[in-house]
This record gives structure tokens, sequence and C-alpha cells, in this order.
């Protein structure tokens, strides 16, 4: 008998997903500071990084000052790699990481654009990898713990190495990361869909994103705690501004695409579209920044 593979994959639960969302909601306000790439190809052949984080350049022409406890961790260029609960974070795995940053530090479009004191390699896991902090100490390296869960290796050459043990991360500090995991507590998970009805615009597409895959990781539990009338209720605002999130994010691709016409004025997009005049104006502005 055929293995049915699309059911397989429909019932796999996305982590990769959920972590990309998780980091993006941990940076908080520190977002607009960076550049936040999933999936970034550092080759022409498929070869992907789960995601680069690359801080912006103030008007000063400095590197932004982030605020948030993993924000504080990055360099420059920031080289993540992610491994779901059920995936080791071993040796060869770190390698593969380090690898990653040695073609994107030589990968620029001049020779030594990118400094190798300006990447930093981050691998996250869930549990504390064992095996490779012993590998790691054999090597003559040392972890420190800046942040719960969040540990500096030195003695590293050349890159910069971190390491984020989710599990082990502070449920209000960084509670998007620490969500990350099928034993969810009710409390935190309460905390994770409160904050979730506070997101707004791309936020708020990854803070949903998160949730479906904490949902699915603790369906018998979601289902006991959704009996409970304040837990539903709650659930059911974040489910419901998730969905108002995307009406409105469709409706300005909507207005965008009649702007690149060219064919209406600002006023009749805004009567066609439902958006108010200045919110066209304002994506009107942006178009032409982007040419």
């Amino acid at each position: 008998m055929e293995k049915d593979f699309a059911k397989e994959d429909e019932n796999k639960i996305q982590w990769h997903q959920a972590f990309v969302g998780a980091m993006y909601c941990e940076l908080g306000d520190d977002i607009n500071s960076v550049e936040f790439n999933p999936e970034h190809s550092i080759t022409r052949k498929p070869l992907q990084i789960d995601l680069l984080i690359v801080k912006k350049l103030t008007k000063n022409g400095v590197q932004a000052e982030l605020s948030s406890s993993i924000g504080k961790m990055f360099s420059a260029y920031n080289i993540i790699e992610y491994k779901s609960p059920d995936d080791e974070l071993g040796i060869d795995a770190f390698f593969q990481a380090y690898t990653y940053a040695c073609y994107y530090k030589s990968s620029a479009d001049r020779e030594n654009e990118r400094k190798d004191r300006d990447i930093t390699v981050i691998l996250v896991k869930q549990r504390y990898p064992l095996s490779l902090v012993r590998y790691l100490e054999s090597r003559g390296c040392v972890l420190t713990e800046k942040f719960p869960g969040i540990s500096a290796v030195s003695g590293s050459q050349f890159f910069k190495i971190v390491i984020f043990t989710t599990g082990r991360m502070s449920p209000e500090n960084n509670m998007w990361l620490n969500a990350l995991r099928g034993n969810l507590e009710r409390e935190n998970y309460g905390r994770l869909a409160r904050e979730s009805t506070r997101l707004k615009g791309k936020a708020a597409e990854y803070g949903e994103a998160v949730l479906s895959v904490v949902d699915k990781a603790n369906f018998k539990q979601v289902q006991e705690w959704k009996e409970d009338e304040d837990m539903a209720s709650l659930l059911y605002e974040a489910r419901t501004q998730g969905i108002q999130q995307g009406m409105q994010q469709g409706i300005q691709q909507v207005a965008i695409g009649m702007l690149k016409a060219n064919k209406l004025s600002i006023n009749e997009i805004a009567m066609y579209s439902g958006l108010p005049v200045k919110e066209v104006e304002m994506l009107a502005d942006e178009l032409k920044n982007q040419r």
C-alpha cells in the first residue's frame, strides 16, 4: 500500500514557520531596526538559512541599538539555525550552520565587505544541546548565560556563536520562543493568546502562525482549556483579529494594484477600496519610494 505523503505532510507540525513568527514577535519594536529575511538563499543554487537578520543603519550611519534580550545578542549579520523539538542540534548541525556563515561572508559584492567579527551564528533548540555543548567545551570554548536560555560561546574562532535554549527562556520576557513546545502550561498559553490580540500588521500574521502551531502541538490540553469560557472568549478575539488583519491587508493589496495601474485618482481608489484617502496617499508614497 502506497504511503499517503500528502496527508502525512498536512499533519506535520510546521515548527520552522512558527519559529520565524516567534522570532519576529520577540523582537517587538526592534523589528524596525533590522532586515528580517526568512529562508535566505546564500548561493545561486538552493542553500537556505532558516533565518537571516541584518541590523539596519541609523541616519548617522551606525548600527541600530536593539533593546530585546535576543536583540542584544545580535551582531550586524545573524545566521540563525532552528531545530524543531523532533530534530537534533548536534555537532554536525553546528558545522552546517557555521558553513552557512562562511558562505554568507564570502558571497558579498566586495572583498571582505562582511567582516567575520560582524557575523553571529545563532543555534536554536527547545532542549539544552548537551552533546554539542560538551564538544564545544572540549575545544576550549566557554558558555556564559547572558539571559535565561540565552548563552554566548566564547573562545570560538572567526564568528561569534550564541545558543538559544527556548525551553529555558523566560515565559514572561520570551513568551513566543518559549511557547514552541508540546508541553505548554495553561498560564503561558493564556499569556500568548492575550498578547496575540494586541499585535498589528505583519506581527499579527506571525503571531497567528505561532498560535496555530502551538494549538496543534498541545492539542489535547488546548481542547480542555477552550471549555473555559474566559479562554474561549480570548481565543475567539485573537482569531477574529487575525482574520480582520488579513482582510485589511487584502484590501490594501487591491488599492496598491490600482495605484500601479495608474488609471484612477487617489480619491477614486479610496472610494472603490473603502480605504481612507490618507491611507491611500501613504500607500502611494511607499510605492514611489520603492522605485
